[in-house]
């Protein structure tokens, strides 16, 4: 890794931002598909999320430990691998560095938009 902590790079700070949108966009889908599976189970929210909780971590015992819920996320792992590939390339981080240049953040409401 490079000894400047404060790099601002253009492409870093592109693939920052595609990080933060497909993150927003996949658990936005993620949780429209647990609240129509709410719906049409029948049950109360509680005894839902008690039962789809059970189910999730008995999935998630049985799966690979080192493999990444890529089939929850999907457009968050095809910018994760993006990242992996510039950070390999260039030598420093997208998450320590992209967000300079960017453009999210820079205000408190744009995370909450």
């Amino acid at each position: 890794m490079t000894e400047n902590h404060n790099i601002k790079c253009e492409e870093g700070g592109v693939i920052y931002r595609q990080l933060y949108e497909a993150f927003r966009s996949d658990y936005s889908e993620m949780r429209e598909r647990v609240r129509n599976l709410w719906q049409k189970s029948g049950l109360e929210l509680s005894e839902f999320h008690k039962k789809h909780l059970s189910s999730a971590m008995d999935a998630l015992e049985q799966s690979d430990p080192g493999k990444e819920p890529q089939a929850e996320f999907p457009r968050s792992a095809e910018v994760r691998r993006k990242a992996a590939e510039h950070e390999l390339k260039t030598g420093h981080s997208v998450m320590m560095n992209g967000w300079r240049t960017s453009g999210v953040g820079g205000d408190l409401a744009s995370w909450f938009r």
